[in-house]
């Protein structure tokens, strides 16, 4: 199912950001998070903005802090909705 499979890209993405590979583990981190919001995803708004927040996250450590925060921002409103 679509969860499953989002919460292994989140699960890659972890590994390869504890590796210090922060491109894959962002990519992954968008796997997952194209995967939600192709499925059920928006019935699970816990594991919507987990997603949203890893990103976020790895995009302010690559340093674009401009898309990093419009991520944050998307998963505090998912997280608060």
């Amino acid at each position: 199912n679509h969860r499953s499979l989002a919460v292994s890209h989140q699960n890659i993405a972890e590994i390869y950001s504890q590796q210090n590979d922060l491109p894959k583990a962002a990519y992954h981190q968008e796997t997952a998070l194209r995967i939600l919001l192709k499925g059920d995803g928006k019935h699970d708004p816990e594991l919507m903005s987990a997603c949203q927040h890893g990103l976020g996250s790895l995009q302010a450590q690559l340093g674009d802090n401009s898309k990093a925060l419009k991520m944050l921002e998307k998963a505090l409103k998912t997280h608060q909705d």
